[in-house]
């Protein structure tokens, strides 16, 4: 009995996407001073939705900078083109341009930049939850420091949000006017760092544990040997 510790329930963590430190430091440089959210891996037809919501979170604070990644990342220019015309000043990173005060959104379109964007962004949008596509996973965003927004379309993280869900850590929105209020409540730094808060403790909650389990196996294997 005194050899048997319990611990609970072992809960998947997280993987951190990598990111380059000098584009990171680069870009916090150039958008340290703006109020920004980031809509991560959407799918085509949320694109609108997505213009939609940015229009209502930006009557509220015109300074808001919108950062957008399709799904498809060839579709970079076609993405920036529906901004265009929705009136948006925009920059397109595959076609060289730096985020600029004047950009209103910026389509960041290239290939693994996913963890650069959640480490910029205070607040991120799960592509894929608002249209059939599939989610990608909101504790990647959470794990580098992005609280989270999310449709109603959950597969194939459903477990995922529901553990975020209960922890406070996100929030579900059901359509665009939904989403631009979201963005506009929560872009305060008070609300992100909460719910980013609340995240990182429900994603690390059994790290110890699982350290503590890779140290005994270590272990056992150098008195096997």
């Amino acid at each position: 009995r005194e050899k048997v510790l319990a611990t609970g329930p072992v809960l998947e963590e997280p993987m951190t996407l990598p990111y380059d430190a000098n584009e990171l430091t680069v870009l916090n440089e150039a958008l340290s001073a703006r109020p920004l959210w980031f809509a991560a891996s959407v799918t085509t037809p949320e694109i609108v939705h997505i213009v939609a919501a940015h229009l209502t979170a930006g009557r509220k604070n015109h300074r808001l900078l919108l950062l957008i990644t399709p799904r498809d990342i060839d579709s970079g220019p076609d993405v920036a083109q529906v901004l265009r015309e929705a009136g948006f000043k925009v920059g397109v990173r595959s076609q060289g341009d730096d985020p600029e005060p004047e950009h209103q959104a910026y389509v960041a379109d290239l290939d693994d930049e996913l963890g650069l964007w959640y480490r910029i962004a205070p607040l991120t949008f799960i592509g894929g939850t608002l249209s059939a596509g599939g989610a990608v996973s909101p504790f990647e965003p959470i794990a580098l420091g992005s609280a989270v927004i999310h449709g109603p379309r959950k597969s194939p993280h459903a477990a995922r949000f529901a553990r975020l869900a209960q922890a406070q850590a996100s929030r579900e929105i059901r359509s665009a006017a939904e989403l631009g209020i979201a963005v506009g409540v929560l872009i305060s730094p008070e609300q992100t760092a909460r719910m980013a808060l609340a995240g990182w403790s429900e994603i690390t909650q059994n790290a110890e544990t699982i350290n503590q389990l890779v140290l005994d196996a270590l272990q056992s294997t150098e008195v096997t040997r």
